[in-house]
């Protein structure tokens, strides 16, 4: 009997640690194979997939969101060859992808942050990289923060993170190093 109780109860853990992972997209997969970049799914809080919708202010490629909680991270892939790359200011790019997205109101700040060295580097292994916090236009997000990480690797590609959220959360924190690149 005791036996038999504990291979129940392992058994309805395992399938809910398998209901609790995130099912991503082969179009996303393929991207993130194209763009040569690594995703690391979160561990720390059970997330769901969410499908991308389509906006008039930004359109992104892969979604999730946590079960507990209010994140919701939102990830946009550009992919970029070599001869894009003589052309690519990401610097510019990511300062006008988060003043598009950022609401209008007269009070709203953008305020950017660059990412140390150490993390540029070692972590994300990207050329450049900042991080943008504002509030969202609402055709984007009826979230009322953005933390945008921005990421750029020459002649590979350019990354967007869009962190959602209300109030802040561990989460935030735990899952800003989910994408990086490989090499």
């Amino acid at each position: 009997m005791k036996r038999y109780l504990l291979s129940s109860i392992l058994l309805l853990l395992f399938a809910g640690a398998m209901l609790a992972q995130i099912k991503m997209p082969l179009s996303f997969e393929q991207l993130l194979n194209d763009a040569q970049l690594s995703f690391n799914k979160p561990t720390e809080n059970k997330y769901k997939t969410l499908r991308p919708t389509k906006n008039s202010i930004f359109n992104y490629d892969f979604s999730i969101k946590a079960k507990r909680g209010d994140l919701e991270i939102r990830y946009a892939i550009k992919k970029i060859n070599k001869k894009q790359s003589e052309l690519i200011f990401p610097h510019i790019l990511s300062m006008n992808t988060a003043s598009h997205i950022a609401s209008n109101h007269s009070d709203a700040e953008v305020v950017v942050q660059h990412v140390s060295n150490e993390d540029l580097k070692t972590i994300f292994k990207a050329d450049w990289a900042a991080v943008f916090y504002f509030s969202p236009k609402h055709q984007f997000s009826k979230k009322r923060n953005c933390k945008m990480l921005s990421l750029y690797k020459e002649s590979v590609g350019l990354v967007y993170v869009f962190f959602l959220f209300n109030k802040t959360s561990i989460d935030l924190d735990n899952q800003f190093y989910t994408l990086n690149f490989e090499s």
